[in-house]
């Protein structure tokens, strides 16, 4: 089994250090823009069998992006009921649960400003937030702000 271990250590040694020289050098990306916004409702439901499994339903959003103010204003619209989403479980929606999300620019990273929600996880909509975006060089970073208006029901 050393054996083993040792051949394969020396073989991917091998196969890595052949590439030295001859790369070409790709771009290092300064764009700091967040390209979309989406918000989401999770919430338990259950399957056929009876077992409970965490359903995502997408938060119908209108988007402006404004590159000069730095800010995202997205207006939310609740979808209608179906056989997942139950008009008793619609009702339990509100901007204080959702979940955001958002696209950037090739390789940026975001991170909350202050008290702002993380991305990805149920977090508080009632108020507009700030998050930091650093470019894929690390160095170039951009402030913005997302606005959510009040939910709408459709």
């Amino acid at each position: 089994m050393k054996k083993i271990l040792f051949l394969l250590f020396v073989v991917s040694s091998f196969l890595t250090s052949c590439i030295k020289s001859g790369l070409v050098d790709l771009p290092v990306y300064s764009l700091t823009k967040i390209t979309s916004f989406n918000l989401e409702y999770r919430f338990e439901a259950k399957n056929a069998n009876n077992v409970a499994y965490v359903e995502d339903v997408a938060i119908l959003t209108t988007v402006k992006i404004d590159t000069v103010a730095n800010l995202v204003s997205v207006i939310p619209t609740l979808p209608p009921a179906n056989t997942v989403f139950t008009a008793v479980e619609r009702q339990k929606v509100s901007l204080s649960i959702l979940v955001g999300m958002c696209s950037l620019e090739t390789a940026a990273s975001i991170k909350p400003i202050g008290t702002s929600p993380k991305l990805g996880i149920p977090g508080d909509w009632t108020t507009e937030h700030k998050y930091l975006v650093t470019a894929a060089d690390g160095k170039t970073t951009r402030a913005w702000t997302i606005k959510v208006s009040p939910l709408i029901a459709q």
